[in-house]
Parts: structure tokens; sequence; C-alpha cells
């Protein structure tokens, strides 16, 4: 499998280049959060600057990366996805050892970004909200009922209105 060193070796790089964007990406969302928490504007257009490229470097990375992977596929004949899994037996130790820290590492980053997009989605959703209150208050105007729906297609909230799903028929 010494066709299949180059092309490992070349996504361990890929990897090792993503790493530290991740985390920049990851600080940059933190600084983010605390900016919008604070309401200074000026420092997030500045971090949102900061974020686009280092966005776009990460993007072009996981198209390389996606390449290398339809190489490393046909290289060692798997019928799956490539996964460390999947290639860390026909690695030598050395080589699967880093490949297994490199991905364990990127995997970690990876997980704490979901949860700061998710803390940021949540922050501009309370805001929206917020806005949208705030704005109600101020014109003394009452909220429109909206028409929710639960799992047994009954509404939620609201009376039930001409032309809505109630029963299961229209």
């Amino acid at each position: 499998m010494s066709d299949l060193r180059s092309p490992v070796e070349a996504m361990i790089s890929l990897i090792e280049e993503e790493i530290p964007l991740m985390r920049s990406l990851l600080q940059g969302m933190r600084d983010e959060r605390s900016a919008f928490v604070a309401a200074r504007p000026s420092r997030l257009e500045r971090i949102e600057a900061e974020l686009g490229p280092i966005a776009e470097e990460l993007s072009s990375i996981e198209t390389r990366r996606r390449r290398i992977e339809l190489d490393i596929k046909a290289i060692a004949a798997l019928d799956g996805p490539v996964t460390v899994s999947s290639l860390l037996p026909l690695l030598t130790p050395t080589t699967a050892n880093k490949l297994r820290n490199c991905a364990d590492e990127c995997s970690d980053l990876a997980r704490e970004l979901q949860v700061e997009q998710s803390l940021g989605n949540q922050l501009l959703a309370f805001s929206h909200q917020a806005q949208d209150c705030m704005y109600r208050d101020l014109l003394g105007v009452a909220e429109a009922p909206q028409g929710a729906y639960g799992k047994d297609a009954r509404t939620l909230t609201g009376s039930p209105q001409s032309g809505q799903l109630i029963s299961g028929l229209i």
C-alpha cells in the first residue's frame, strides 16, 4: 500500500493546515459573540471582516481534501466512504497515529465550532424577538396570532382559520 502513503500524507498535511484555521475561526466566533452581547458594532464589523478569509480558506482546504479522498478511495479500493477508521488498518503505525491524532483534534474543534454556531444563532433569534417585541410595545400593536400546529395537527395557539389544516382534511 505504498501508493496510499502519498495521498494520506497529503490529507494529513491538509488537516494540519486546517487545525490552526479552525482555532482562529472558533476564537473569532467567540469574540463576535462577546462583541454582540456587549453591543459593540464596531468590533463586530472588524471580527466579521477577519472571519471571512478564514472561512474561505477552510472551504478551499475542504475542496482539496475531497479530491484527495477520491484518490485514496480509488487506490485503496474502499467500498464505503473514506474514514479514518477505514484507513488505519492500511497504514504504517506511525502514519496511522499521526492521522488519528490530527483527525481527533479536527473533530474536537468542529464540535466546538458547532456549539459556537448554535449559540450565535440563538443570540440572533433572541435579538430578533426582543426587537420585534420592543417595536410592538412602542407602537402599541398587539402581536398577530400565528397558527402553530402540534404533532396531532391541532392548533397550539390561536383559533382555527378558514383553509387551515386541523384534522388532516383541507
